[in-house]
């Protein structure tokens, strides 16, 4: 494969990653972020960065003192759709996510979803020459 043409599958997968992301968010929270990107951080590292996702319930609870709770629904129910956003990255990516973890921040309303994928075994010496 050509660098021309894994770098074309690399941003293909990244805007699937971040597509599913925002659709995974939008059904069930009713709203998705305004801005959303994905990356890759070394080898086995993929991160999407989500801006704006809080619904207007959230922001009025956040608005009277009740951000505690909020970060706690967010967390919640990353948790629970955990199979859900790993099975979207495996499908966009085409390798099995190890680790997901999600971090949401209040003020700025930014949230990163983190993607760690099973390292991908060494080729032996004879599949290199191949």
């Amino acid at each position: 494969m050509s660098t021309e043409t894994a770098a074309t599958n690399e941003r293909s997968a990244l805007a699937a990653v971040t597509r599913g992301v925002i659709r995974i968010h939008a059904e069930y929270f009713g709203k998705g972020p305004t801005r959303a990107r994905s990356e890759r951080f070394g080898s086995d590292g993929l991160i999407c960065i989500i801006r704006e996702t809080l619904t207007p319930v959230e922001m009025t609870l956040i608005d009277r003192g009740q951000g505690p709770q909020v970060l706690s629904l967010r967390r919640s129910f990353q948790d629970a759709m955990a199979p859900e956003f790993r099975a979207m990255v495996e499908g966009a990516v085409g390798r099995e996510v190890e680790v997901f973890f999600s971090q949401v921040n209040l003020e700025p309303d930014v949230s990163a979803e983190v993607f760690l994928l099973k390292p991908v075994p060494w080729a032996s010496s004879a599949d290199e020459e191949a």
